[in-house]
């Protein structure tokens, strides 16, 4: 009959060669992670927004966008400066804005981009548009970055 041997010392299986591999290989995806983490909050390219076109009454409208911060807003893609005391003056861009979305009320509306410190601002803004019987809509964004624009298909 035979007999079970006794394991010897040298015949003892480790898994510490297994162990070391394992925190490598999580030391190595922690650092990737990283990374791409910073590249991320680096990018000096800015930030684009993928805004789909809006629907009501299955109509497709689509947006004008502007971006509201502090003490100015930015009217897109022309990249038009009004300053926030010059928001009501008749002869301003955004006063210009307004007359010509209200032109074409039923196809495009005004979508604000409001920057966190502009909530107050953005309040005015809305109330503008609103008394200029445009359809407005808002969408906060994150401080500093520059912004891009982009329509996407709602389908």
């Amino acid at each position: 009959m035979a007999r079970r041997r006794n394991p010897s010392a040298g015949e003892l299986v480790s898994l510490f060669p297994f162990l070391s591999v394992l925190a490598c290989v999580v030391s190595l995806l922690v650092f990737v992670v990283a990374t791409v983490g910073l590249i991320a909050l680096r990018n000096p390219e800015g930030v684009t927004l993928q805004i789909p076109r809006a629907t009501a009454a299955g109509v497709e409208r689509e947006p004008v966008f502007v971006e509201c911060d502090v003490d100015r807003i930015i009217i897109y893609p022309e990249q038009t400066v009004v300053a926030r005391e010059d928001l009501a003056d008749e002869s301003a861009a955004f006063q210009a804005l307004l007359k010509r979305v209200a032109k074409e009320k039923d196809r495009r509306y005004i979508l604000l981009a409001v920057r966190p410190k502009a909530f107050d601002f953005a309040q005015r803004v809305i109330r503008m548009v609103e008394e200029a019987e445009v359809g407005v809509g808002s969408e906060p964004v994150e401080e500093g970055p520059k912004l891009r624009f982009q329509v996407s298909d709602s389908r």
